[in-house]
C-alpha cells in the first residue's frame, strides 16, 4: 500500500553533460510536425548512447521497456554513474526532482535535460508516495493524517521550499544546525557501488 502523495508531478527525467544530447532529441521533436511523441524523440535521440539508471528504480524499469536502441549502463547508485569512466555515460535517468536538486547542488557540470522551450523534459509523471506494508494500515492512516496535516498548514510547501528549491550548501547547512556531518567523513560511510553494461534482453 502506498500513504497519499506528499510531492506531486515528480517523474523520471535526464541528466546530459553535453549539449548534442539535447540537440539530437529536439530535432527528433521536429520531425514530428507538431504531434508531440516525447517516447519517439527520446528513443530516436538517444539511439546509440549510453544510457545509466540505478538498478531497480523507475528510470530502469523505463528504459528496460522503452529503450532498445542504446547501451543500458545498471549503477547500484546515481554517483556510480556520475563517477564511472568506462564506459563514458551520455545520459542519466532518475527521478526529475533528485536530478534538480543534485545539478544545483553538486554535479554542475551536468544539466537537465529540457525541451527546446527550457522546460524540464519529462519522460514519465508521478507522484511521490510512503510504501507501506498490507498488514500496517493504522501506519498508513497515520501518515496519510500527518500530510494531510502538513499540506493543511502549508508546511510541505515550505519544507519543498527550504529544502529542494532554495540556494544552500548541503554540508554547511548540516553543521550548522547541529547535524553531525563532516566532508571528510562521506567516502567513509557512503560506497558509491558499480556499475555494469546490461545483458541482453
Amino acid at each position: 500500500m502506498v500513504s497519499t502523495p506528499y510531492f506531486r508531478n515528480d517523474g523520471v527525467a535526464a541528466i546530459i553533460q553535453t549539449p548534442d544530447v539535447a540537440e539530437r532529441v529536439w530535432a527528433q521533436f521536429q520531425k514530428q510536425n507538431g504531434n508531440r511523441d516525447t517516447l519517439a524523440a527520446v528513443q530516436g535521440g538517444f539511439a546509440g548512447l549510453t544510457i545509466a539508471v540505478q538498478k531497480g528504480r523507475p528510470a530502469h524499469l523505463y528504459a528496460q521497456a522503452n529503450l532498445k536502441d542504446i547501451r543500458l549502463v545498471v549503477c547500484d547508485s546515481i554517483p556510480a554513474a556520475i563517477e564511472t569512466k568506462e564506459p563514458t555515460i551520455d545520459v542519466i535517468l532518475s527521478e526529475h526532482s533528485i536530478l534538480e536538486y543534485v545539478t544545483k547542488r553538486v554535479w554542475q557540470d551536468w544539466h537537465p535535460l529540457t525541451r527546446s522551450d527550457g522546460a524540464p523534459l519529462m519522460l514519465t509523471h508521478a507522484d511521490l508516495s510512503i510504501v507501506t506494508s498490507d498488514e500496517h494500515r493504522h501506519l498508513q492512516w497515520f501518515l496519510n493524517n500527518l500530510l494531510f496535516r502538513l499540506d493543511e498548514s502549508g508546511r510541505l510547501t515550505e519544507m519543498r521550499r527550504r529544502w529542494i528549491d532554495a540556494e544552500y550548501a548541503p554540508t554547511r547547512r548540516a553543521t550548522a544546525e547541529g547535524l553531525p556531518l563532516e566532508v571528510t567523513q562521506v567516502p567513509d560511510h557512503y560506497d558509491q557501488g558499480q556499475c555494469r553494461l546490461a545483458k541482453g534482453p
